[in-house]
């Protein structure tokens, strides 16, 4: 859409952009805005006169026409909703009875807003998992509330204006062998011939009330799909959130605009979500008119794009967050270009920090990501911590908003919540941050799922660095969209050991960069959890109440030849009734005293399954050990040897999880920590990442027909069943050739 570009109605200029979203207005006056980019003045036209807003918007685009007077009546409902003033003017020497009637204005005339112009607004909804409340329009016309089912068991319309109410008998029929009383065929007929009437009036109506309106605000998806609003035309469009829509949908938009088209975004934030087959298409037309927001169509990818492009405005005061995370966004993304109002920068109290790095290491298997694909995945502990978070600042009236890049935490997190809900809904909003773009919040958790060990996940390599790919790109414009989201303070759970080692340039590195500077501090999770008689030093004030808000949700035990945390196991399992899941890779022994309790457990009709490690492993192998494994299969139901396994982890009843560094079935002197986590979703989630049903069944050999069976992965990824027989495995030429059988983990490889 470059300047000049010209359309069916006429030359477009370059859109309008800024670097960075407003809060508040200039004069202080009114709630703050939902953008981060600055002052929204360029937002505003000063229009009168009806609006429209078509439908249920998730945010509006404002679109306008020209000025039709004449009073029109209130729609009954449906994809319009229009807002007059008390009176409507009409024109000069306009008589009563040409109230109704259009009038194109007069050739030559400027009608710009406050004129009689025609604005059309369009917005581009916050994101794909963004929710709203119906709005009037995807109810019946006129209701404004839910349909109720009538006897018949379709719509029961009100009366629209003109229409008689139907005759209603007093006969009813009733249906053979049942006793009921239903309507006679005839009436259910005439029912339905008001009812399409009823329906085919609200369009019509609806229709010529969008039509009067000088301002109508929709969104992008309805723009095209309602026939009323899709015609226009409009001398404006305005298309807010421009960034979040494919080219196509502006174009389509701007295409309506017969005098201006003003885009407003930020191309510093979420792009729209483009289909991965797309992406691989190797075609020129795919990859200049579907892949490519509105500003990289423009030639705009940056700050420094921004100020050199002559059509574009970049409006750079916001009055959302301190200055602590406005230095953040500004090395993220802005390169110092965003300025803070004066309420921005109140002085904070030394033990009010602005941004909390919430420091992972040390919480061993609860801060270890369980891997969902190559460079995403979920844990426990940013559960565990959000949650505390929610209610430490909800005891202070505080809401708070957890933002994380990864669809499967985002579940772990909210089944984390409903576990302490109140009043049937949950305690915070969570979501990834597609659905958080254009929200705030006055508290923001950020979740990276980023631990010390393992794989670098996404939040890790993002950059934007000359040569990065826009996966890395990507990753800078998502980690600046959940930063920005805050008011007031801004958690952000990771490993300090991966964040301070990030490479220069990256997403982290500048986080890095901040920390110890004002208004910036690192908690160390593992002292929050620290058994009350361990040291608990240096928490100060907010640190110490937040491990007391902690301690509610989460039972840990330090174990050094005590058995605190095996009475507590003792307990759960004699109140189980239904099933006990086991991971533990090694086996000592220590299972001489789990055993009585499983079997206990199994006599119960419990269904006992136990994962160890096979004897491929130098310490199960032994004699000693491979006696004691003996001991276990011959106790409960199910024993699955795996290959290099290292869970930690206890499922009870598939509701309680007790998981951490404390191996159940060999500990005996190491000092550990295990949590205890209640939730049937959390739970169920956690069986099904580690694919317990499916593993639990081990089958037979298809060879020898034997049971010595174990389960292992192959460097692809691809898990297969492989049988450990000695003699089945080893070939005539004494090399091993063992059977074994690829296993489709959720009907593909795993």
């Amino acid at each position: 859409m470059g300047r000049g570009r010209p359309t069916a109605h006429g030359a477009v200029p370059h859109p309008q952009c800024h670097g960075a979203q407003g809060g508040r207005r200039p004069d202080g006056r009114g709630p703050p805005r939902r953008s981060a980019r600055g002052t929204e003045a360029a937002r505003r036209p000063a229009v009168g006169g009806p609006v429209a807003r078509p439908g249920e918007a998730a945010g509006a685009a404002r679109a306008a026409g020209r000025h039709r007077g004449g009073r029109r009546p209130h729609p009954p409902g449906g994809a319009g909703r229009a807002h007059h003033g008390r009176g409507t003017r009409r024109r000069a020497g306009e008589g009563a009875g040409g109230a109704g009637r259009r009038h194109p204005p007069h050739p030559g005339t400027d009608h710009g807003p406050g004129t009689g112009a025609r604005i059309g607004a369009v917005r581009v909804p916050d994101g794909p998992g963004a929710r709203g409340r119906p709005s009037r329009g995807d109810h019946p016309a006129g209701t404004g509330r839910r349909p109720r089912p009538g006897r018949s068991g379709t719509l029961r319309p009100r009366r629209a204006a003109g229409l008689a109410r139907p005759p209603c008998p007093r006969r009813a029929v009733t249906a053979p062998g049942d006793g009921r009383h239903r309507p006679p065929p005839a009436l259910e007929e005439e029912f339905q011939q008001v009812q399409e009437e009823y329906e085919r009036l609200a369009r019509n109506a609806q229709g010529e009330i969008i039509k009067s309106a000088k301002l109508v605000a929709t969104t992008l998806a309805r723009f095209r799909t309602n026939k009323a609003v899709f015609e226009g035309p409009y001398d404006v469009v305005l298309v807010d959130e421009a960034g979040a829509a494919t080219l196509p949908e502006v174009i389509l938009a701007t295409a309506k605009a017969t005098r201006t088209t003003v885009l407003l975004g930020d191309f510093m934030q979420l792009g729209p979500v483009v289909e991965e087959r797309l992406k691989d298409l190797d075609r020129p037309d795919v990859k200049r008119w579907l892949l490519p927001d509105v500003f990289q169509h423009c030639g705009i990818q940056d700050p420094e794009d921004a100020r050199r492009h002559p059509a574009c405005v970049t409006l750079t005061e916001q009055h959302r967050f301190g200055p602590a995370v406005m230095s953040l966004a500004n090395s993220l993304a802005y390169g110092g270009m965003l300025r803070g109002g004066k309420q921005t920068a109140a002085p904070r109290p030394s033990d009010d920090p602005e941004i909390v790095l919430v420091d992972t290491d040390g919480l061993h298997e609860l801060a270890r990501p369980h891997l969902t694909g190559r460079r995403s995945g979920w844990w426990p502990a940013g559960s565990l911590i959000a949650r505390a978070l929610v209610d430490y600042h909800r005891a202070r009236g505080e809401d708070t908003g957890i933002v994380t890049p990864y669809g499967v935490q985002a579940e772990a997190t909210l089944e984390a919540l409903r576990d302490v809900e109140s009043g049937g809904g949950p305690l915070a909003e969570v979501g990834t941050a597609h659905r958080f773009q254009g929200r705030e919040f006055p508290v923001v958790v950020f979740d990276t799922v980023e631990g010390a060990d393992g794989r670098e996940l996404w939040m890790s390599l993002a950059h934007r660095e000359p040569g990065a790919s826009d996966w890395a790109r990507n990753g800078v414009r998502l980690f600046n969209v959940a930063a920005t989201r805050v008011q007031t303070r801004l958690y952000v759970i990771g490993s300090w050991e991966r964040i301070r080692s990030a490479k220069n340039g990256t997403a982290f590195s500048h986080l890095a960069a901040l920390v110890g500077t004002p208004g910036v501090r690192r908690l160390r999770a593992g002292h929050l959890i620290t058994p009350p008689h361990e040291d608990g030093r240096n928490l100060g004030e907010f640190g110490a109440a937040l491990a007391d808000v902690l301690a509610r949700h989460v039972e840990v035990t330090g174990i050094d030849d005590e058995t605190t945390f095996f009475s507590s196991f003792e307990d759960e399992i004699r109140k189980a009734r239904a099933s006990v899941w086991l991971w533990a890779p090694w086996v000592a022994n220590r299972v001489r005293g789990i055993l009585p309790l499983l079997h206990e457990a199994a006599g119960r009709g419990l269904r006992v399954t136990v994962f160890i490690r096979d004897d491929t492993d130098q310490h199960q192998g032994r004699p000693d050990s491979q006696s004691l494994i003996a001991d276990l299969r011959a106790v409960v139901h199910t024993v699955v040897p795996v290959n290099v396994m290292h869970q930690k982890i206890a499922v009870i009843d598939e509701r309680t999880v007790m998981i951490g560094s404390l191996n159940t079935l060999s500990q005996s002197r190491t000092r550990e920590v295990m949590v205890t986590m209640r939730g049937g979703h959390f739970a169920r989630k956690l069986l099904e990442h580690e694919h317990a049903d499916l593993f639990a069944r081990p089958p037979k050999c298809a060879r020898c027909g034997g049971t010595s069976i174990e389960l292992r992965r192959r460097k692809n990824g691809v898990w297969f069943w492989r049988c450990y027989d000695t003699v089945c495995k080893t070939g005539p030429n004494g090399r091993s050739n063992a059977w074994n059988q690829d296993i489709r983990v959720g009907g593909g490889r795993s």
